[in-house]
């Protein structure tokens, strides 16, 4: 069997890695996506529950109604942090996933260039052989008529 050949199922095997990378990127960018999209509902959900918390101040509430809304803001503060750190990890691990995809992508391009380099070889050997048993058929010939 020819060596390219053999260096095809390498790069089906490179081409399924990839595709596998590709799969993590892609998850791990709809958990950044996911995350961030919590946090703005979060951020608005905040800010009304502040802009309430302001007009309620003004308008002479009892102080306990006041204090509730205000522990309530700082609990959604709290999930707030919470979802940061976890948006911090997610793009770390997003960035190292995209870290692998472009490795494996690397390492299928190289696998490519070296079966196109045993294939350019190959063609090259049979090219000349046919050169050969065609220059030998010829000299055959030469020496027939010679004789």
């Amino acid at each position: 069997m020819r060596r390219s050949r053999r260096l095809q199922a390498v790069s089906r095997l490179m081409d399924r890695r990839q595709q596998g990378a590709a799969r993590e990127l892609r998850s791990s960018r709809d958990v950044v996506a996911h995350f961030e999209q919590q946090l703005a509902e979060l951020s608005g959900y905040r800010a009304e529950y502040q802009k309430r918390l302001d007009e309620l101040s003004s308008s002479g509430v009892t102080i306990n109604k006041i204090r509730e809304i205000h522990s309530f803001i700082n609990k959604i503060d709290e999930v707030m942090a919470v979802l940061r750190g976890q948006i911090d990890e997610a793009h770390h691990q997003c960035q190292a996933d995209i870290d692998n995809w472009v490795a494996q992508r690397t390492r299928n391009r190289v696998v490519d260039k070296v079966i196109s380099r045993c294939q350019n070889d190959e063609e090259r050997r049979v090219a000349g052989r046919e050169q050969g048993d065609l220059e030998d058929r010829q000299q055959g010939l030469s020496s027939n008529k010679n004789s």
